[in-house]
């Protein structure tokens, strides 16, 4: 009995509510003055009213159209850039990584005859590493431990011990060419 009237109280109340908000809306205002049929030329009015928004909505879809044309055509320009920019930067990487293998196989072949060579006598060494260029000299260099490399410097000719020696504690000046290293040491 307590659950019905409570259920009864609830939908009243809830009743009350509605109607309190019916009775708070103020009816739309009706116009005082109506316009006599004659007075009024519909078929011109809609007629300009019409080409008009017509005509500027156009115009507006027009300009708006141009506009993200334009937008497309910027974006496709830069997409093509960009995978120019990707195939250069993959060519680039194989580039680096090719380099890289063949040098990973040098610095291989150096440490293997880094410990053969010094083994052979100054008279057999010094034609050989004389026949090396600066580079193959560098990485067998490199390559050999301490002692090894006191056998390398004695083998090599006075001039070719100091190069070496001056590209291991200065490689950015060793990239200097012989001419304007000279040239620089007269002034």
């Amino acid at each position: 009995m307590r659950i019905v009237l409570l259920i009864a109280l609830t939908i009243l109340a809830f009743g009350g509510s509605f109607l309190g908000v019916y009775m708070s809306i103020e009816p739309p205002e009706q116009p005082t003055e109506l316009l006599a049929p004659d007075s009024l030329d519909v078929g011109a009015l809609t007629d300009s009213l019409g080409r008009e928004a017509w005509g500027a909505s156009l115009a507006a879809q027009s300009s708006l159209m141009a506009s993200l044309v334009d937008s497309l055509a910027v974006s496709r320009g830069r997409v093509i850039a960009a995978r120019a920019r990707i195939e250069g930067l993959s060519e680039e990487i194989r580039t680096l990584r090719t380099a890289a293998t063949a040098r990973e196989s040098r610095q291989e072949i150096a440490t293997g005859m880094a410990a053969t060579l010094p083994k052979l006598d100054q008279k057999e060494l010094t034609p050989i590493l004389d026949g090396l260029d600066d580079s193959s000299l560098d990485d067998l260099f490199q390559a050999a431990s301490t002692r090894n490399r006191t056998a390398i410097l004695q083998a090599l000719q006075p001039e070719r011990a100091s190069a070496l020696v001056e590209r291991r504690i200065a490689p950015e000046r060793a990239e200097v060419s012989p001419i304007a290293a000279d040239s620089t040491s007269q002034n």
